[in-house]
């Protein structure tokens, strides 16, 4: 593994982004049909905070629950007032060892990449480390 690649080798770039007024079910739409783990919230590009699957499955109604009232429940949330608001961030032009840190010692699955502006760039996350570190051969 090169711990000295730059992030923007391996970071998502343009990541699908929600603004805080978008609702949990606008995000859980976004786990479903992306099949993604972890949503920036951001305002017209300059990150706010994240949305993780986690944050949403906290704030769902219970699994027997019917499907009406999940996304009757859910589009009553809006994702400012789930979102994590302080999360890891780092710039493209660092290296991984440095996403590799920050993801170890905070047990993140998730370091949003931003410019000096705090616009969002990219995502970077677990998964993507260990696609370099092993990967899939064809």
């Amino acid at each position: 593994m090169d711990k000295f690649i730059l992030i923007e080798e391996l970071m998502t770039k343009n990541p699908i982004t929600v603004s805080p007024n978008d609702s949990l079910w606008d995000v859980h739409q976004i786990f479903m049909n992306r099949r993604f783990h972890h949503v920036p919230v951001a305002m017209n590009g300059k990150l706010l905070g994240m949305i993780s699957r986690t944050d949403l499955l906290k704030n769902s109604p219970s699994s027997r629950a019917n499907a009406a009232d999940v996304e009757s429940f859910l589009k009553g949330i809006r994702t400012e007032e789930v979102m994590t608001e302080h999360v890891a961030t780092l710039k493209k032009t660092d290296h991984l060892q440095a996403a590799i840190e920050v993801l170890h010692e905070n047990l993140f699955h998730a370091v949003m990449i931003v410019d000096d502006e705090y616009q969002v760039q990219g995502i970077l996350t677990t998964y993507d480390v260990i696609n370099h570190t092993f990967p899939t051969k064809v």
